[in-house]
């Protein structure tokens, strides 16, 4: 019987597949990406309880929730959402992100009432957000997460009319940041930072009064 070609493994395959450190290993990073997730949703979590009081109950009383996956695109990730709030018209999230030899990303997520909420604070924010280098989500699926320019574009190359399209016009706002994974072991820190950024920015608003839908 002739032998499939497309089975047959080329000389990379061949020696990962005689090679399992590096399997042990990339189990090993994984692991220390949800450490590195875990330690920072402690320091998130203490930042909430101590500075930024003005955020909803539902939302300050939120757990953090990790993931981890295999398949992004075909490569690992970790995932970090805190705070949260989740229904079927109405979200609020900061989803933090490790993929797997891409980088790691930091990004606020808002739909329903809680867009409708925060959308002209943004826009009146855009300028400080441009300064810390964030991008603005340009795609019409809120679930994909890489920056590819279908997805994601620098607040700096896009002008002032673009951003407030896109913020008032679009049905949910993604603006999220990155950074290399050579960064890696100033991630706690660095992610902290952005962290304080994004609900800095939001504490302009009084959401006292916002309702969320049942």
């Amino acid at each position: 019987m002739e032998r499939s070609t497309n089975l047959a493994l080329s000389h990379e395959e061949q020696v990962l597949v005689e090679n399992a450190a590096w399997v042990v290993m990339k189990r090993g990073i994984m692991e220390k990406g949800v450490g590195l997730f875990s330690e920072l949703s402690e320091r998130m979590k203490g930042l909430i309880a101590s500075k930024y009081t003005n955020l909803p109950d539902l939302i300050r009383s939120s757990e953090p929730k990790i993931y981890k996956g295999e398949n992004y695109c075909m490569l690992p990730y970790v995932l970090l959402d805190y705070p949260k709030y989740f229904s079927k018209a109405d979200i609020f999230v900061i989803r933090t992100m490790f993929w797997w030899g891409n980088f790691f990303s930091i990004t606020l997520q808002l739909s329903g009432c809680f867009k409708t909420a925060f959308e002209g604070v943004l826009v009146g924010q855009y300028q400080q957000l441009d300064k810390h280098a964030y991008y603005l989500c340009v795609n019409t699926d809120p679930w994909q997460h890489h920056f590819g320019q279908d997805n994601y574009r620098s607040l700096e190359a896009m002008t002032a009319d673009e951003i407030k399209g896109i913020l008032y016009q679009r049905p949910f706002i993604k603006i999220a940041r990155k950074y290399a994974l050579e960064q890696w072991n100033e991630m706690p820190g660095m992610l902290e930072d952005a962290f304080k950024v994004m609900l800095e920015m939001l504490s302009f608003h009084d959401i006292t009064r916002m309702l969320i839908r049942e």
